[in-house]
């Protein structure tokens, strides 16, 4: 399946590096993580770095390759973003949450009368292998012109985000799935929102909730007729009520918490959100990110 192989094991373990010896500089701080947050963390630590008059050797080439790397001693600082297939560490390591990934659903304003949808409908427009074939409106229970008009699903590139799958992956219950056929794909989230507002009939799967945008309208979502639905904020993110979601967690050895503390706190500023959500995921909430900026002194 498509989430088996996005975070199926991609480097094989490599022989550890020696540690500083006595009154020798422990070196440059190694960190390793998603090819997904490569841009703009290379940036971001970059600038930090040159402010701070630190040494950081960076290298982002997949969440798994992160994780192998650290549990081998090449790497100080893992920042993944965790499935279920990821490499499992032990417990001389510590993981804490950074950001979440997720998938919002969204629609044109003026073209539908929809407010939330389920797993089941979700399926239906945008997996190949559902058994239920939802195509117009009218199935969704949109009444009026739109009714029988035919849904234009949008979705973004797997080699670009993980929404789609992520999106899938859940709403089909880790059933087989994939695109249809006529599902729009796109390279970037801009391109998306870019066609979801020039379309009445779209539906969009965003890694993001879009900024003040006329004509776009975001979907709670629920996982049946009977559930609660809810909106894609960061406080359900954190809770896990809104269910489209995967954590980007730092992953780390205890002793090297001291350490590592600028380069956290850092990543966990406010001057860090507008990184994490120009590499599309979402900053965890401001009481987390000081709860978590408060534990790193005790650790």
């Amino acid at each position: 399946m498509l989430l088996r192989s996005l975070f199926s094991c991609l480097a094989a373990a490599a022989l550890a590096l020696p540690a500083a010896l006595p009154g020798q500089s422990p070196g440059p701080i190694r960190i390793a993580g998603s090819d997904m947050l490569a841009a703009e963390m290379t940036r971001e630590l970059t600038s930090f770095a040159q402010r701070n008059d630190l040494k950081l050797e960076l290298d982002f080439k997949g969440s798994t390759t992160a994780l192998l790397a650290l549990r081998n001693n090449q790497a100080d600082l893992a920042i993944a973003i965790i499935g279920p297939l990821s490499p499992k560490l032990d417990d001389r390591f510590i993981a804490r949450p950074a950001a979440w990934q997720t998938a919002v659903i969204a629609v044109s304003e003026s073209g539908t009368s929809l407010n939330q949808i389920t797993f089941n409908q979700l399926a239906g427009i945008y997996n190949q292998s559902e058994t239920t074939n939802i195509r117009r409106w009218a199935d969704l229970g949109v009444p009026g012109v739109q009714a029988q008009r035919t849904i234009r699903p949008i979705a973004i590139s797997q080699r670009a985000s993980l929404t789609s799958e992520l999106a899938l992956a859940t709403a089909s219950a880790g059933g087989e799935h994939a695109l249809k056929s006529t599902v729009t794909v796109v390279d970037t989230a801009a391109a998306a929102l870019a066609r979801l507002a020039g379309d009445e009939s779209g539906i969009a799967i965003l890694p993001l909730t879009p900024p003040t945008t006329p004509n776009i309208k975001v979907l709670l979502v629920s996982r049946s007729r009977e559930d609660t639905a809810y909106a894609p904020t960061p406080e359900n993110l954190q809770s896990g009520t809104y269910p489209f979601r995967l954590p980007v967690q730092f992953v780390f050895r205890k002793e090297d918490a001291a350490r590592l503390r600028p380069v956290l706190r850092e990543l966990l500023s406010e001057e860090a959100e507008k990184m994490w959500t120009a590499a599309g995921f979402v900053p965890l909430p401001v009481p987390v990110r000081n709860e978590l900026v408060f534990e790193l002194e005790t650790l």
